[in-house]
């Protein structure tokens, strides 16, 4: 057996990780065959063409997904080089073909989004209204992403099978919301009478849209799932070493597993005291010059936010030097400073995520009333209140504080009698509008909502990144205490 705190831990890690993959691959293989199954339920939804690629797809995946945590989970809690090693040749294949995947969806990128119109002007036209999957599905694509139509909303004018009733122009799940009752109103369909309460985004260009917006997230996440793949390699390699050398873990050179533990938290202490001191710097910048940031906070808040950004920025600097140098030193007294300053930052943590839930009414009051009181009393005056509101009203896509009215309270109104231009809906003249700005180029949500809404909408990002950092700091703990472990055993050997 294995010898060795890191060497141990790697092993655990590698077992518990690979039997969520196991699960994984059996789930997605279930799924692959029972479609394939019950095919004539999903012909529908998915298309005849498809359906036969798209079950032999998961049933592939679902097996190679099953083959590689099969082989990790044994390999790694039986110590079997045999599987580690086909294990590791698998994960080679798997990062060759995701870089392949890459590749090929870039190339053939404009192609992939002309099939998905194709495909879904084919379902309005031919089946909305007329298969239940098919009109759910497209319904729920539209109140999802906000959208219209294949390419606009002018699609449903084609559409065989649909009944759209008296008057009706498009779905009721086309209409902005708040949806009204006569939002879909119209001649005939694809003709809305009020094209302002409609979507006229296409969904394909949405899709499209969402990915270009959001592709530095699915960079990270890709990258991320590289790195851990990167990892998985190297951890396996030293368990077959290990394993096949059948050698004891506490050696001269310290073991494989403590080297590579060195170099991860050198290079992540290091990223971690380079942000501490950025966020010193700018902790102190916050104190010293207070105008560039008083749009932001009330005087008092931004001293209280000065302070807590010194003494996080002073914290997580001191944490990076402890780690970085005491892992490249080996050195005792640094790693068990690391170690307790962990220990303290996952306590803060929890607590701080505590006070967050207790208070967490008082601080959306705080934000509602900060974001009026810049609009009422500094927009139109300071140029750095004009770039936040007109930033927060265009990225939300919201006007005012709770609605457009609040502008009515406000300095610039009063003197200009005109709307900002960032309120405007998709980039129309808006400005002219009278109170009480009830147009339909107006956008007639309020920030504070819209950003309660995002966040709604990205809770379990947040919390997927919350849990994550939070795993990271433990992981560190424990990898900075088995180094003080494996250094004291050295020590002693």
């Amino acid at each position: 057996m294995v010898a060795g705190c890191g060497m141990k831990i790697v092993k655990l890690m590698m077992f518990a990780v690979n039997f969520c993959v196991w699960g994984a691959g059996c789930v997605i293989l279930g799924l692959g065959i029972w479609i394939k199954v019950y095919e004539s339920e999903y012909r529908d939804l998915l298309g005849s063409d498809n359906i036969q690629a798209i079950t032999a797809l998961m049933i592939a995946t679902g097996s190679a997904v099953f083959g590689i945590g099969f082989c990790g989970c044994c390999g790694a809690w039986k110590e079997r080089p045999i599987f580690l090693k086909i294990y590791f040749v698998l994960v080679i294949v798997i990062i060759i073909t995701e870089f392949v995947a890459g590749i090929m969806a870039l190339v053939y990128r404009d192609d992939v989004l002309q099939d998905i119109t194709t495909a879904m002007n084919k379902q309005i036209t031919e089946e909305y209204g007329q298969s239940p999957a098919i009109t759910n599905s497209v319904d729920n694509l539209q109140e999802e992403l906000l959208c219209c139509g294949a390419s606009n909303y002018t699609d449903y004018a084609d559409s065989l099978k649909w009944d759209a009733g008296t008057g009706k122009a498009v779905p009721k799940s086309c209409c902005k919301k708040p949806p009204s009752d006569d939002c879909n109103n119209g001649n005939s369909k694809g003709d809305p009478s009020q094209p302002g309460f409609i979507y006229d985004q296409g969904c394909v260009e949405k899709m499209n849209n969402w990915i270009s917006d959001n592709l530095t997230v699915l960079g990270g996440v890709c990258l991320g799932l590289l790195g851990v793949q990167i990892l998985a390699l190297m951890f396996s390699c030293c368990l077959i070493r290990a394993i096949e050398e059948e050698k004891i873990y506490i050696t001269s050179k310290m073991g494989c597993i403590t080297g590579i533990l060195r170099i991860l938290m050198f290079i992540i202490n290091v990223t971690v005291c380079i942000a501490g001191a950025g966020l010193l710097g700018i902790g102190i910048w916050m104190s010293v010059d207070t105008n560039t940031f008083e749009y932001l906070f009330t005087e008092d808040t931004l001293t209280v936010v000065s302070i807590i950004t010194i003494c996080t920025g002073t914290v997580m600097f001191i944490l990076g030097f402890c780690g970085c140098l005491g892992a490249s030193k080996r050195n005792k007294c640094l790693l068990s400073t690391y170690v307790a300053i962990l220990g303290i930052l996952v306590v803060a943590m929890l607590a701080t995520g505590i006070t967050a839930l207790v208070y967490f009414d008082t601080v959306e009051d705080y934000m509602e009333d900060r974001i009026y009181s810049i609009i009422v009393d500094e927009y139109g005056e300071k140029l750095v209140a004009n770039q936040t509101i007109d930033g927060l009203q265009e990225d939300l896509n919201c006007c005012g504080s709770k609605s457009p009215k609040d502008w009515a309270d406000s300095k610039y109104w009063n003197h200009t009698e005109q709307l900002p231009a960032s309120c405007c809906k998709d980039n129309q003249d808006c400005v002219d509008v009278p109170y009480p700005f009830e147009d339909e180029t107006v956008n007639q949500q309020g920030c504070y909502e819209s950003f309660n809404d995002w966040v709604n909408d990205h809770i379990g990002i947040i919390a997927g990144v919350s849990l994550g950092f939070i795993l990271i700091v433990v992981l560190a703990m424990v990898f900075g205490c088995c180094m003080i472990k494996d250094k004291d055993q050295y020590e002693y050997a």
